[in-house]
């Protein structure tokens, strides 16, 4: 389903995971590797990764670009406080 929506629908994905390998959970699941966080489980690491992920997805809204393979690793590292 994830390949159907980033192919055929244009959608975009992001896969956060806490004290795990996101990018091999991610990638398994068919996240592209960019669009994928691992982060700790804490409250700093939780408020970490879910400021890089809004910066991430503004910066990309206003990029009006249609394709975005790199959008967890495009921002500096605010995660894993």
């Amino acid at each position: 389903m994830i390949k159907n929506q980033t192919e055929d629908e244009e959608w975009e994905f992001i896969f956060l995971a806490a004290n795990q390998d996101a990018m091999k959970t991610g990638h398994s699941m068919g996240m592209k590797m960019g669009n994928t966080m691992t982060f700790a489980s804490s409250a700093e690491g939780t408020a970490g990764v879910y400021a890089k992920m809004s910066a991430s997805v503004k910066g990309y809204r206003s990029s009006k670009s249609k394709k975005a393979d790199n959008l967890m690793n495009d921002t500096p590292d605010v995660s894993n406080n």
